[in-house]
């Protein structure tokens, strides 16, 4: 899935609900945006789902951000492990959204679905 990193002239912020991560966050920015898999229509409703945001419009334009993704859920890059490249993050085709956070508590709640 196509993603975006920081910068650019386009604001590029997260659909899950109560995230704030945005492509302008340059002193923190460690994420990566991943686009919704608006091919695969019953994955794509569980990303919608599990984004729990009702504002969510054009899906083309919609991104998730890889805080709200597990390890596992990514490809290994093993041409740029073996040739010591950047690592792309590559999300499986089955990966849906399983991290999300507790803004009141400040903690992270981990929701793995299997």
């Amino acid at each position: 899935m196509p993603k975006a990193g920081c910068g650019g002239s386009n604001r590029i912020a997260c659909s899950v609900r109560g995230c704030g991560n945005t492509s302008r966050q340059r002193d923190k920015c460690r994420s990566f945006f991943h686009t919704f898999p608006v091919k695969d229509k019953e994955l794509c409703a569980e990303w919608v789902r599990r984004c729990r945001n009702l504002t969510i419009g054009n899906m083309h334009n919609a991104r998730v951000c890889s805080d709200h993704f597990t390890p596992e859920d990514y490809l290994r890059d093993l041409k740029h492990e073996l040739l010591n490249l950047p690592l792309r993050k590559k999300l499986k085709p089955d990966a849906v959204p399983s991290i999300f956070f507790n803004f009141d508590e400040g903690n992270k709640l981990y929701i793995k679905i299997v």
